[in-house]
């Protein structure tokens, strides 16, 4: 199963076809105090208008487990990376979490040592200093 860690994939069920009179009720299972990904979706279902509650249930499942869970309809919405078997199963939500810089790396420099890194316009540039590496 080939897996395109690029894009971090919520899995939406059954929860969307709810009448939007009341709050939706949303159940997610994760085991962090603070996560990314939760407030990821807190903005998206903010952004959505509607009223909602989340239900964060605390159990310790791997990535099958909770794939399971979904498909069972013990979960609403999961997290996770995708593939085309599982985009086939469920409904994805494709949303680039990380919005395409997982794989990019940036400099960071120490601000007194600008003027050392202004002449810098090329990778040959960057070479010339010590403790560069590739």
């Amino acid at each position: 199963m080939k897996k395109r860690t690029f894009f971090g994939t919520f899995f939406l069920g059954i929860f969307l076809l709810q009448n939007t009179a009341w709050a939706i009720e949303i159940k997610i299972n994760d085991t962090r105090e603070e996560n990314f990904y939760i407030d990821v979706l807190k903005m998206i279902l903010d952004k959505s208008g509607e009223e909602y509650s989340l239900l964060i249930e605390n159990n310790d499942f791997s990535q099958a487990r909770n794939i399971i869970s979904l498909k069972e309809g013990e979960t609403d919405v999961l997290y996770a990376g995708t593939s085309r078997e599982l985009e086939e199963q469920l409904l994805p939500l494709l949303f680039p979490i990380m919005r395409g810089l997982i794989s990019r790396r940036i400099f960071i420099i120490n601000k007194n040592k600008q003027d050392l890194f202004d002449s810098v316009k090329s990778l040959d540039d960057l070479r010339l200093f010590e403790g560069f590496r590739e």
